[in-house]
């Protein structure tokens, strides 16, 4: 079974958010207008366990890499999404190649960070917090709180849902405005 990646934005709100070419069926990557500094989101399923899985993993976390290298001048970076890896674990391979890529792209999670699980596995014993929204250091921070939803019965995912409340002011251009810059 295939997995992929989706975005969604409310429709009001279309002229701040433009989607970008660096992605592919396992990353989007948004821009997002605001008036404090515009904000670079990159959405991410990650690979998960099966043949050759930690170097499919490196392989992605590279191209996650050079996309925040491309942004990170103009844009705030967040990136979200199903990394596969755990910040609250074991130590497993997969959680410490995730934990090194943090360090070493000066990504964190914002304070009081729930530490509540989002994956649930099919056998209803083992759960993990795996899916996250993480920023990179700055010197003007995206500022947002996030709430992990419990496990509702009606939720055929193994996940559950992780929402990000980003603090800001969209910068919403209209079309009379494009025309004229």
């Amino acid at each position: 079974m295939g997995g992929g990646v989706a975005t969604f934005w409310r429709k009001d709100i279309d002229n701040a958010v433009k989607y970008m070419p660096d992605g592919n069926e396992r990353i989007i990557v948004l821009t997002v207008n605001t008036k404090e500094q515009p904000i670079c989101l990159i959405n991410v399923y990650m690979p998960s366990g099966n043949e050759n899985c930690d170097e499919k993993y490196k392989d992605m976390l590279a191209q996650l890499e050079e996309i925040i290298e491309k942004y990170q001048e103009k844009y705030q970076i967040m990136l979200c999404g199903d990394l596969n890896a755990s910040l609250h674990r074991d130590n497993r391979s997969r959680d410490m190649i995730l934990n090194q890529f943090l360090i070493n792209n000066e990504l964190e999670m914002v304070n009081n960070y729930p530490i509540k699980p989002t994956f649930y596995n099919q056998n209803k014993i083992s759960k993990s917090q795996i899916d996250y929204f993480l920023h990179k250091r700055a010197e003007k921070n995206i500022r947002y709180t996030i709430s992990i939803s419990d496990m509702e019965p009606l939720n055929v995912s193994d996940h559950t849902i992780v929402i990000a409340k980003v603090l800001g002011t969209l910068n919403r251009k209209t079309t009379a405005d494009n025309k004229n810059s």
